[in-house]
Order: C-alpha cells, then structure tokens, then sequence
C-alpha cells in the first residue's frame, strides 16, 4: 500500500509538534502578557473618573500610577519571554525541515538536480522555508493573543455606554477596506523582489 503524501503543512506541523510544550509556554504568556498590557487602561479610566467626580487623593493615584508602570513592565517582560521560546521552537522547526530537504536532495536522481536552475534550490530551501518563521515565531503566538485584548476592550466599554462599543466596531469595516486596499498588485510586487534565476 502506498503511503498518502503529506501535504506541507502536514509536514510542518509535524515539525512542530515536536516542540508543542515552547509554543504553548509562548501563547500562555502572551495572553498574559495582553493581560497585563489591559489591566493599566481600566485603572486609568477609574483614575479619571473619580478625578471628574473631585477625588483628590493623589498619594492614592500615585499608588494606582506605580501599579501601571508594574503592569506595563510585566507586559514587556511576557512579550520577550513568549517571543524567545516562539522563535526557539521555531528555528528548530525550520532547522528540521532543511535538513529534511537535504536527505531528500540526496536522493533525487542527478540528472534532475542538474537541469533544475541552483537560484530555485536556493529559493527554496532559504527564502520559501524562512518565510514559514513569521508565521510560527509571531503570527500563532501573538495574534492568537492579541484577539483577546480588543475582546476585553470592548467588554470593559460595554459596561460604560453600549453605544460607544457599537460605534467602535465601525473601524472593522474600514480596517479591511485599506487592508485589501493595501493588498493590491501584492503578487506581483512579490515576484519582483525574487530574482529569476537564469539556466
């Protein structure tokens, strides 16, 4: 029976299942770390609100000003440990990969090899493979996060004017007008930025 062909993203999760435990570490402290980086605008919204009711405890705000800066510090700490272990994991996975492309190599025919232009080895095994990194190292951990602050954002404002979290939405919309704006021609300029390789 012949074995089903892996699809690459078979072969990348593959990958990256190996190092399951630095990637889970990496989302975990980074939706601790948008934790952290929320916590400091409710706090100054309570700032702010008692300071239009004329609370004028400021040794109180200073305290409350202390605890933002932790915060914030915290937020910052998170962010680099979540990074360090995506981009560890990752290298390993790319690593793996490579090395997987050479065994590989090795055992295609030669002729093959010889009539296939080195600049297209060379894209693929480089270019093609590095482009894998952005996703693993920052997209899984970070945007798998940050989906989380804006959903307390808008929670938090919900609980102050459901009007003002309704009309905040109506950035989505326009977010993805200048996003697919931006993504005009993308093809295209991609393809010129890969230098053709000549036979």
């Amino acid at each position: 029976m012949n074995e089903k062909k892996k699809s690459t993203i078979s072969w990348v999760l593959t990958f990256a299942g190996s190092h399951r435990n630095l990637y889970v570490t990496s989302v975990s402290v980074a939706v601790l770390g948008v934790v952290f980086g929320v916590i400091p605008y409710f706090i100054m919204g309570d700032m702010i609100h008692r300071l239009v009711e004329g609370d004028r405890n400021w040794q109180g705000y200073l305290m409350e000003g202390l605890w933002m800066a932790v915060f914030w510090a915290g937020r910052v700490f998170c962010h680099s440990i979540s990074t360090t272990c995506s981009h560890k994991a990752t290298f390993h996975v790319l690593g793996g990969l490579r090395r997987q492309m050479c065994d590989k190599l090795s055992r295609v025919p030669l002729g093959y090899v010889k009539d296939m232009p080195s600049g297209s080895l060379k894209n693929i095994m480089m270019e093609r493979t590095d482009s894998i990194e952005t996703t693993l190292a920052h997209i899984l951990p970070e945007f798998t996060a940050n989906l989380l602050a804006p959903l307390l954002v808008f929670v938090y404002m919900l609980t102050i004017d459901w009007r003002m979290a309704l009309l905040s939405l109506i950035t989505l919309p326009l977010g993805l007008l200048c996003y697919m704006l931006m993504m005009i021609g993308y093809e295209e300029n991609y393809r010129n930025v890969l230098v053709k390789p000549r036979r």
